[in-house]
């Protein structure tokens, strides 16, 4: 749909072309009458067609930035539209069906604007969680010597051994994500800030929909609240949720993400309690709630899971087990990591896997959150 959408918006831009060649006769236009609703002199001919040259170059660059999502292009466009549409009307007899053009473009400015509201929203909320930092401990092993042996492993191979506590980190990712069995995944890139010394985090995601549909989606987790927010054409919210169990389940993915940043499970609200060679507990607590993950490692210390239990849906009243598998691993700035797995719910009519992750990129004790 998005190259349907392209095709219309250059040929109608292009179009314009014409009104300017045939007001500087620089071509013979035999397409076009040249006939307007008002009598115009030969100057203001000549203006019309500069006006018509403008719109060109307007919708030409507004549709540029609408392919590359650019923030602004709903700005140019909106511009290119008016001086399209008032030409349009001037020359209605020649022009008349480039209104339909018009509407579409409408369209995707109203789109482009809402898309660009949610975007300042969010904006502001990741200013408001963000850290700038100071100075920090070095993690050594004098440090994590009263943990369970297996995190210890976990630490040392991980590469955190002699590196700054993180207390801010920036990601990029990508993945599929789905919102039932039935429904077809999602592809999605998301954008992701943590603040560890004062817990929370804002997850960015743009997903779409049936191949064309447009979704903008915010988590959040501060202040020890969590909230979901998820706007199809950033439009309208079809989850707009609050409350305890949006809070569990906010904390404890802030919990379980830990395993992008190993240091910062070193931060005082965490606990971690030995439970095998393999497996450790993490436990959270803050803000007057606390809630815990599994976590089990390979041979290598790497993570290869993460366990818990976690409210699926705001209405229900038991915990579900909800299951993240890590097929593989990477290191960034020296600190080895997750880089891709998977979210499962573990049903009693069977498993149902929702979110297929991938690390593209992770930035730690980042300055600024852009």
């Amino acid at each position: 749909m998005k190259y349907i959408l392209l095709l219309v918006l250059i040929v109608h831009s292009m179009i314009h072309l014409l009104g300017f060649v045939k007001e500087f006769k620089l071509a013979q236009v035999d397409q076009l009458s040249g006939d307007t609703l008002i009598s115009l002199s030969n100057t203001a001919k000549k203006a019309a067609g500069a006006f018509w040259l403008v719109a060109t170059i307007l919708l030409t660059i507004a549709t540029a930035l609408w392919w590359k999502d650019a923030d602004i292009w709903w700005i140019i466009g909106g511009i290119g539209l008016v001086i399209s549409q008032l030409l349009i009307i001037l020359y209605w007899k020649d022009a008349r069906f480039g209104t339909i053009a018009n509407i579409i473009m409408l369209a995707l400015v109203w789109v482009g604007y809402a898309q660009y509201q949610f975007n300042q929203k969010v904006n502001k909320e990741v200013q408001a969680i963000f850290t700038n930092g100071s100075t920090h401990n070095i993690v050594t092993e004098e440090t994590i010597k009263e943990l369970p042996r297996v995190v210890q492993h976990w630490m040392k191979q991980s590469g955190v051994i002699g590196k700054e506590i993180t207390y801010s980190a920036r990601l990029t990712q990508s993945g599929l994500l789905r919102p039932s069995k039935t429904q077809d995944w999602m592809p999605v890139l998301a954008t992701q800030y943590f603040n560890t010394e004062t817990p929370g985090f804002v997850w960015r995601v743009k997903a779409t929909m049936k191949g064309s549909i447009p979704i903008s989606g915010r988590d959040m987790y501060a202040d020890g609240k969590g909230y979901m927010l998820i706007k199809p054409l950033a439009l309208f919210s079809v989850v707009n949720a609050g409350g305890p169990k949006i809070d569990q389940g906010a904390m404890l993915r802030f919990l379980s993400e830990m395993c992008w940043m190993p240091s910062a499970t070193l931060q005082p609200y965490y606990s971690w309690e030995g439970i095998d060679d393999s497996s450790a507990k993490l436990t959270m607590t803050y803000s007057g709630m606390t809630t815990a993950a599994v976590f089990t490692f390979d041979k290598q210390g790497r993570i290869k899971s993460i366990h818990a239990k976690r409210y699926k849906d705001i209405d229900d009243e038991q915990l579900t087990d909800w299951y993240i598998p890590i097929s593989e691993w990477g290191t960034f700035e020296g600190i080895t990591i997750p880089t891709k797995g998977d979210v499962v719910w573990k049903l009693e009519d069977g498993d149902f896997n929702y979110d297929q992750w991938q690390i593209d990129d992770i930035s730690y004790n980042v300055t600024t959150p852009y």
